[in-house]
């Protein structure tokens, strides 16, 4: 069971109403919401005109997303409203603000906090002026206990209140060593649950397994063939090959180019594969700019004269997908080559060499900036306060990219440090004959896959198989001092690795020399011998995509005197 807090800016839903026991209300919710509701999930509601967390837990009964509506049922009622400061303890403010998804200890402490006093136990206790006093009550029956007169404090109720006041203390402590770890961590959400919780067995046994139904219900084999038949049934048609590949390069690096002629279905290729994959919401496609000649277009900036950072829409993407790591996140960069990609993504292609979430750290201002503008915003508006995000971000490995590239003379070319850190895959020849015909309008419903599931399918141990064939072609590019590094040799047998039991091995080798080796190689008439040796170590050992690429590339050079894997 999966728990969201959810930030409703109107009034439909209000802390001075009393709601009972399985009533049901309709709400509206944002259409540039991040969160992915399902039916008979489980919401708490943040009002936040009010400052106020409602006293209810609620179920979703059902959903209506042209219409943007949420029907909502009071599943549970709890002794008190939570304000925004003391929520603020439990949750980051840009989560408060933006909705998340809730982990087991957030939902414990929320509960706890909700249930901290109750009006039987602080025996005249006298309300604040103004508080509704329906939402202290927890049970909605007629007999249930009212007060409508405040009374005097009695010494009783000075003993439960202490009590009270001490678990709370104790609540905290444990939270601020959960979130120091967790923010120690680099953002990962913490799995351990409060002995002291006041959530039931059974709920946190459903959080726990659900997404190991994932991985249960869908093998890697079935996932991609839904892939390919969703895709037929969109109106497109990639080979198999092309879908498998695609999959395997995101395996084993979480960033991939597909280069190729405009028009032929790059950007479509990754956005059909993560509608699939269950993103709904979750896929965004950035078109890129000519002028991107640095960062700020992606992770945004800080306006030093007004104090506030201006944040960018890939780096609220990126903040989404740390908010909720249970799923995938992808991200497309469209067109990604009009502007020189290592002076806008290069903090991205140095973060994705980290192994662990704590080595993908990117720097969105400086520790002292933070701090300064951290003692600025202190006691201000809440709108104030979102507007600040953490100091550095870490990038989380429920985030994939892609970025489609151009080639012809409005584009830049692609360097070295680039073509380094990811598989090229070409979409150069389209074979117009297998464009499937128009079919049931309808579209098939997209398989829910997790990150936990995503994660079960990679494979983290090389596959070296092939090395004495690398080595090979490491001597035969030293000729012409182009030599392989071991970040190449490395993501080459992790891909042979994660393409277990989905390529033929031989295919997957060829395929890697041809997308991570050939596209470093360019030159003049001096690298003629080179080629030629390549030609013959491909012939040697089969590689037929290989081959024929070098071919190309061969004849090119004799052509025009210079050549390059770019057509």
């Amino acid at each position: 069971m999966n728990y969201y807090l959810y930030p409703d800016e109107s009034e439909t839903l209000t802390i001075k109403n009393f709601y009972p026991f399985n009533d049901t209300l309709t709400i509206s919710y944002s259409s540039d919401g991040l969160l992915s509701f399902q039916v008979d999930e489980r919401v708490f509601v943040l009002q936040i005109k009010e400052e106020y967390l409602l006293p209810y837990e609620f179920s979703i009964e059902g959903i209506n997303r042209s219409a943007q509506t949420l029907v909502l049922r009071v599943n549970d009622i709890y002794q008190n409203g939570l304000p925004l400061a003391t929520l603020a303890v439990l949750l980051p403010e840009l989560e408060l603000f933006t909705g998340t998804q809730l982990t087991r200890q957030q939902v414990s402490g929320i509960v706890s906090l909700m249930n901290a006093f109750t009006l039987s136990d602080l025996d005249g206790y006298p309300l604040n002026e103004g508080e509704p006093k329906a939402s202290l009550i927890r049970e909605s029956s007629a007999d249930a206990p009212k007060k409508d007169e405040p009374g005097e404090l009695t010494l009783a109720g000075l003993d439960v209140l202490n009590a009270n006041l001490s678990k709370m203390v104790t609540q905290f402590e444990s939270m601020q060593s959960s979130l120091l770890s967790r923010l120690a961590s680099g953002g990962q959400s913490e799995e351990v649950v409060d002995e002291d919780s006041d959530v039931d067995d059974e709920e946190t046994i459903e959080v726990i397994d659900s997404d190991e139904e994932d991985e249960a219900l869908f093998e890697e084999t079935e996932v991609l063939d839904y892939v390919k038949d969703r895709i037929r049934k969109q109106g497109y048609s990639f080979d198999d090959e092309t879908v498998y590949n695609y999959h395997i390069c995101l395996k084993t690096r979480p960033f991939v180019i597909l280069a190729g002629l405009s028009g032929t279905g790059k950007s479509k290729l990754a956005q059909l594969y993560a509608e699939a994959l269950g993103q709904d919401g979750t896929f965004k496609r950035l078109p890129v700019r000519p002028n991107w000649n640095d960062d700020r277009y992606l992770l945004g900036h800080l306006n030093t004269i007004t104090g506030e950072y201006i944040t960018e829409p890939a780096v609220e993407f990126v903040l989404a997908a740390i908010a909720n790591q249970k799923k995938l996140y992808s991200l497309c960069l469209d067109e990604m080559n009009l502007a020189h990609v290592e002076y806008y993504f290069s903090q991205f292609l140095s973060a994705m060499e980290g192994d662990s979430e704590k080595e993908r750290r990117i720097e969105l201002m400086s520790q002292r900036a933070f701090a300064q503008l951290q003692e600025q915003y202190r006691g201000q508006k809440k709108n104030a306060r979102l507007r600040l995000p953490p100091a550095e971000i870490c990038l989380p490995d429920n985030l994939l990219f892609t970025g489609t590239i151009n080639v012809d003379e409005t584009t830049q070319p692609i360097s070295d440090k680039v073509i380094d850190r990811a598989n090229t895959i070409e979409f150069f020849n389209v074979d117009l004959s297998t464009i499937p015909e128009p079919g049931d309008s309808r579209q098939p419903l997209p398989l829910p896959i997790s990150n936990r599931a995503w994660q079960s399918y990679r494979a983290s141990h090389p596959d070296t198989r092939y090395r004495n064939q690398i080595v090979e072609i490491d001597k035969i590019l030293k000729k012409v001092n182009m030599g392989l590094g071991y970040r190449i040799v490395r993501e080459i047998e992790l891909y042979l690795a994660n393409s277990r039991g989905l390529l033929d091995p031989l295919v997957a080798f060829d395929l890697q020399c041809k997308q991570r080796i050939l596209p470093r190689i360019h030159g003049s008439e001096s690298i003629d011998e080179m080629l030629g040796d390549l030609i013959a170590f491909s012939k040697k050992n089969k590689l037929d995509r290989t081959e024929k690429r070098l071919q190309e590339m061969r004849s090119r050079l004799k052509r025009d005197g210079y050549t390059s894997f770019w057509r």
